[in-house]
C-alpha cells in the first residue's frame, strides 16, 4: 500500500502546514519561489501563424551550432567511420563516394539535419488497468502497485536511453572503435518526454557530461579541475530514500524515520515558498523537487550529499537558465525540447487523451505549440506570467523563475492523474488540510495563451494550463517537436525504450504519431509506417534497427527506429524488468545498461550470424551512415547505390513489400 508504506508525505504536509509561516519571514538566497518583474517593453505572445515561423533564437542557435560546431562533428564521425571500414577488411565495405562527400565536405547546407527523439518508458500495462477496477479499496491495492511499477519503467527509459545514447558519442573508446561514434555530436535536436525528460534535462544540465559518468559517476581519475562524480541518485528509493538495498549505513529505524521527515519537510518548505509568493501548487511540484534530489547537479555530488541541508538539488535551476551554460553559449548542446500534453478540468478521458489535445514543448527559449488551431509561444524565462489576449494583464508583474528545471520534468512525467479518482476514494481528498496542501493533480502554469487560438483550442478560455506526461496520447516517443514541417528535421535517430509487449517495443508509439499527424498535415510531416502492432512483431521490425520513409520525397523525415528487444543470444533480458522497483543499484544499473548498449550496436544480423554465435551485423555502422546522409543525397540529386542500396534493401520498412523481414 503506497501510502502505508510511505506516510511521510502526509506527514510532511502535515508538519509544513504549522511551521511555515514561521520560516516564510527569513527565506534562503535560493528559492523554489518564482518572482514578479516588471515586463519587457513591448513583451507580447509570438504567434507562429500557419507559416508555423521558428522562433529567432532557436533559428540563431542552429544556424550558428552548424557553422561553428557540426563541421568538427561530422569530420569526426567521418573518421571514425572510415577507419572502421578499413578495419573490417571487407570487400563488400565501401561506402558510395557521396556519403563522404556529405560527411566531409565541410558544408553545412550539405550537412544532414538530424535529430534525437528518446523514448520516455512504459506506460499501457500500467494505466489500463487503472481504468479497467473500480474505486473499492480492495481494487485499489494492485492499481497503486502498478503506479509504482510505471515509475520504475520511466526510470528504465532513462537508463535505456543513456545507453543507447553512449553508443553515438565520439568521446568513448568503444563508439569510436564501432564507427557510430561522433554521431551524438552532431544531432541538431534532442527531444525527451517523461523518464527520457530526465535524461535530457540531467544531460543538459551537466554540460554533455559522458552519459556513464552522468548516469553511474565518475571517479577521481586524478585530472586536473576534475571532480568525482556520484552520478544519478538512482540507488536512492523516490519515496523512501532511506530504503538502500546495496548501501547499509543507517542506524536504525529511529534514524530512518528522522532522516526521512526532514527530507521531506525540506521539500515541501521549499514548494510552500511558491504558494507563499502567490502562485498556485500541486503534486508535480513536490514530483519535480523529487526528481531534481536525484537527477540534477549529478556531476558535483558527493556520497552524503543526497542529504545534506545546504545542497540546492537545483532548487534554483530554471529550463530557461540552461541557456546562459557555457556548452549552450558555445553552441556545442544540441537544441534540447520536452513535450507536455493537457488534462482539461472536465474531461472523462485521462487515459488516453485524443489525438487533438495540444501537444505543448518547452526549450530553454520558448513554451508552446506548433498545433495549428494555437501556433503561438511565450518566453520560457517569463511563464507563469497572467496573460491575455497575447498580452500581458499588468504590465508591472511578468513572472520569472517559475519554469524550474524540475518542475518541468515533474511535468513532462506527471503520471499521477491516471490515479487521482482511486486516491480521492482511498484517502477521502474532500478532507481539508489547510489552504497550503495541493489541491490538484497536474502541473500548474497560467495559461499564456489565455483567448488565443480558434476554437480547437481546448484551453482557450482556461486560466490556467492543467499539464501532464508526455505520453498520456500514447506516443511515448517525443517525435511531436521533430516533425514540424518548419524545422525541416531530415533524419530522426528514435530510440524506442517502451515496454509495450512483455515490455518490450512493439510499434505503439510510431503509430500514434503516424495518426495525429494525419490530422495536421500542414503542421507535421511523418513517414510511411506500419498501423498495425502486429506487423512490427511478425516482420520482425521490433528485433533489429528498421528505416521507415526510404522511398518518400525529401521533405519526409527518414526514420531511424530503435527498439528495446530481448537478447539475441538467450541471455536473461535486463531492460524489461516488470518489478516494482524504486531503487536501482549501481551493479544493476550498469547490468541493464551494458544490455541496452548491445542491443544498440547489434544492427540487423542474419539467421546464418546468429546460428554461428555472431549477434552483431559487422555491416550496421556503414548502413547507418548510408541512413544518416539520405536525405542530402536525395538534394545532391545523386542516385542511391552499392553498398548503401543493399543496406536499404536489409533496413528498410517498404509499404509495398509482399514478404516478411526474417526476424
Amino acid at each position: 500500500m503506497f501510502f502505508v508504506k510511505y506516510p511521510i508525505t502526509l506527514t510532511g504536509f502535515y508538519l509544513a502546514n504549522l511551521i511555515a509561516p514561521l520560516l516564510s519571514i527569513n527565506q534562503p538566497p535560493l528559492t523554489y519561489a518564482p518572482r514578479r518583474v516588471n515586463c519587457p517593453k513591448s513583451f507580447t505572445i509570438r504567434q507562429a501563424a500557419s507559416s508555423q515561423i521558428i522562433g529567432r533564437q532557436e533559428r540563431f542557435y542552429l544556424e550558428k551550432r552548424r557553422r561553428t560546431i557540426l563541421p568538427h562533428a561530422y569530420a569526426a564521425y567521418s573518421k571514425n567511420l572510415n577507419k572502421y571500414c578499413l578495419l573490417l577488411k571487407n570487400s563488400n565495405a565501401t561506402l558510395p563516394a557521396y556519403v563522404q562527400e556529405i560527411l566531409g565536405s565541410g558544408n553545412q547546407e550539405l550537412f544532414p539535419r538530424l535529430a534525437l527523439a528518446v523514448a520516455g518508458g512504459s506506460y499501457r500495462g500500467g494505466y489500463n488497468i487503472m481504468f479497467s477496477t473500480n474505486n473499492s479499496f480492495m481494487a485499489a491495492l494492485p492499481v497503486l502497485g502498478t503506479t509504482l511499477n510505471t515509475i520504475s519503467t520511466m526510470s528504465l527509459g532513462a537508463f535505456f536511453g543513456a545507453a543507447a545514447m553512449n553508443t553515438l558519442d565520439g568521446r568513448n573508446a568503444t563508439s569510436i572503435a564501432a564507427g557510430t561514434g561522433g554521431l551524438l555530436q552532431a544531432m541538431d535536436y534532442i527531444t525527451g518526454l517523461s523518464g527520457s525528460a530526465w535524461l535530457v534535462t540531467s544531460w543538459l544540465e551537466s554540460e554533455l557530461a559522458p552519459l556513464y559518468d552522468l548516469v553511474l559517476g565518475s571517479p577521481d581519475r586524478g585530472v586536473p579541475n576534475s571532480k568525482k562524480s556520484e552520478g544519478w541518485f538512482a540507488q536512492y528509493n523516490f519515496f523512501k530514500p532511506t530504503e538502500l538495498p546495496a548501501i547499509a549505513n543507517v542506524s536504525g529505524v529511529v534514524d530512518d524515520v528522522w532522516i526521512e521527515t526532514k527530507y521531506w519537510l525540506k521539500i515541501v518548505l521549499q514548494v510552500l515558498e511558491k504558494s507563499f509568493a502567490g502562485y498556485p501548487i500541486s503534486v508535480v511540484d513536490l514530483w519535480g523537487r523529487i526528481l531534481s534530489y536525484h537527477f540534477l547537479s549529478g556531476l558535483e555530488k558527493t556520497s552524503g550529499s543526497f542529504f545534506e541541508r545546504n545542497f540546492s538539488q537545483g532548487l534554483n535551476q530554471t529550463f530557461s537558465g540552461f541557456a546562459n551554460l557555457p556548452s549552450f553559449k558555445n553552441y556545442s548542446q544540441p537544441f534540447p525540447i520536452l513535450t507536455i500534453l493537457p488534462l482539461a478540468a472536465n474531461s472523462t478521458e485521462i487515459f488516453p487523451l485524443p489525438l487533438n489535445s495540444t501537444q505543448y514543448e518547452v526549450s530553454p527559449f520558448e513554451f508552446g505549440s506548433y498545433d495549428p488551431f494555437i501556433s503561438a509561444f511565450i518566453p520560457t524565462a517569463l511563464l507563469g506570467t497572467r496573460m491575455y489576449l497575447g498580452k500581458p494583464k499588468n504590465i508591472k508583474e511578468c513572472t520569472m523563475d517559475f519554469d524550474n528545471a524540475g518542475f518541468m520534468m515533474g511535468i513532462s512525467s506527471n503520471l499521477f492523474p491516471a490515479y487521482k479518482k482511486i486516491l480521492q476514494s482511498y484517502l477521502n481528498w474532500a478532507i481539508s488540510f489547510g489552504k497550503y496542501i495541493p489541491k490538484s493533480m497536474t502541473g500548474i502554469i497560467p495559461n499564456p495563451f489565455l483567448g488565443l487560438g480558434s476554437s480547437e483550442y481546448h484551453e482557450k478560455d482556461a486560466q490556467e494550463l492543467n499539464l501532464v506526461d508526455g505520453g498520456f496520447g500514447y506516443e511515448i516517443i517525443p517525435y511531436a517537436p521533430l516533425i514540424v514541417r518548419a524545422r525541416n528535421v531530415e533524419t530522426i535517430v528514435a530510440f524506442d525504450g517502451t515496454g509495450d509487449s512483455h515490455n518490450f517495443a512493439n510499434g505503439s508509439s510510431i503509430i500514434q504519431t503516424s495518426k495525429r499527424a494525419a490530422l495536421y498535415p500542414s503542421s507535421y510531416k511523418f513517414p510511411q509506417v506500419p498501423q498495425n502492432v502486429s506487423t512490427y512483431t511478425s516482420e520482425g521490425l521490433v528485433n533489429h534497427p528498421t528505416f521507415f520513409g526510404c522511398d518518400e520525397k525529401v521533405d519526409v523525415p527518414l526514420l531511424i527506429w530503435i527498439a528495446n528487444s530481448p537478447p539475441l543470444d538467450g541471455s536473461i533480458p535486463l531492460t524489461n524488468t516488470s518489478t516494482i522497483q524504486l531503487t536501482y543499484p549501481p551493479n544493476e544499473t550498469s547490468a541493464m545498461m551494458n544490455q541496452a548498449l548491445k542491443t544498440s550496436y547489434r544492427g540487423f544480423p542474419s539467421q546464418e550470424m546468429i546460428q554461428n554465435n555472431q549477434f552483431q551485423d559487422p555491416l550496421w555502422p556503414l548502413c547507418l551512415s548510408c541512413a544518416i546522409v539520405e536525405r542530402s543525397r536525395q538534394k545532391l540529386g545523386k542516385r542511391r547505390e552499392g553498398l548503401c542500396e543493399e543496406c536499404f534493401k536489409r533496413y528498410c520498412w517498404r509499404h509495398s513489400k509482399a514478404e516478411k523481414i526474417e526476424p
